[in-house]
């Protein structure tokens, strides 16, 4: 089951349900906009957790008082009002959903596609930015992620290094253009099949217990650059599956028959 919230534009999420049942042969079903049906004490009582969920900082895996402007802005994000910028704890994120849309697990696979910025807390010490957050629950996948988690071209990095303080907006943009196609961008079209990926790996993580592959070619593949995110998620209609996990979105399929 597919949901969405927040700006996701362009992808589409009733458009992807589609897409699972014609390449993968999986059925799936768009449920529309999350927090559609979510109104009074209810909305507050969310925005409160979600906020309880946003990273304040980046090397302390922790809970946090929210303040009441932080509660008012998670209520008009709820509402579809307000943009993104904020990062939020993807786990702690995913259980609040759980707790406020509670489902069988093992029956269902749920996925929110969503424009927050989510992280987790790595091995290092600290949080990163991720795509997706997999999990028994909710699955959470983020537009933004797909744009500002994985790493840009390393020209783009030594650029940064070489013109410190002068690496000001206009200069951004300069090497952007220079870098052309080899990253996503916001508004571009190549997020829509990035996010067909996310959502297999998402039903591969519930069924299978694993979401990501060692093939650089494969959708599952979990990649860290953005020109791994073209080269893998990037299928443009195609399956695009590695033959070991063709095999097992096989047997999946005769095991649902």
């Amino acid at each position: 089951m597919i949901y969405e919230e927040g700006k996701i534009t362009p992808v589409d999420a009733k458009k992807l349900a589609v897409d699972v049942k014609d390449i993968f042969g999986i059925r799936c079903k768009y449920m529309g906009y999350l927090f559609k049906d979510i109104d009074g004490k209810d909305k507050k009582k969310l925005a409160f957790e979600i906020a309880k969920t946003r990273v304040k900082d980046i090397y302390k895996e922790k809970e946090a008082e929210p303040l009441p402007m932080e509660i008012n802005y998670e209520e008009r994000k709820i509402d579809g009002k307000a943009g993104y910028g904020v990062v939020y704890d993807g786990f702690m994120l995913s259980r609040i959903l759980m707790k406020f849309f509670p489902f069988k697990i093992g029956r269902e696979i749920r996925v929110l596609i969503t424009d927050r910025l989510i992280a987790t807390f790595d091995t290092d010490m600290r949080y990163h930015l991720r795509t997706c957050v997999l999990s028994g629950g909710w699955n959470l996948l983020s537009t933004n992620g797909l744009i500002h988690a994985p790493a840009r071209p390393k020209e783009f990095y030594f650029a940064k290094k070489f013109l410190g303080e002068k690496m000001d907006e206009v200069a951004t943009k300069e090497i952007e253009n220079f870098l052309g196609d080899r990253f996503l961008k916001e508004n571009d079209p190549r997020l829509q099949d990035a996010m067909l990926s996310l959502i297999i790996q998402a039903l591969f993580y519930s069924e299978f217990g694993e979401g990501f592959c060692s093939d650089k070619k494969c959708r599952l593949f979990n990649p860290h650059w953005q020109e791994e995110v073209i080269c893998a998620l990037v299928q443009n209609g195609e399956m695009g599956l590695c033959d070991k996990h063709k095999e097992m979105l096989y047997s999946l399929k005769n095991d649902k028959n």
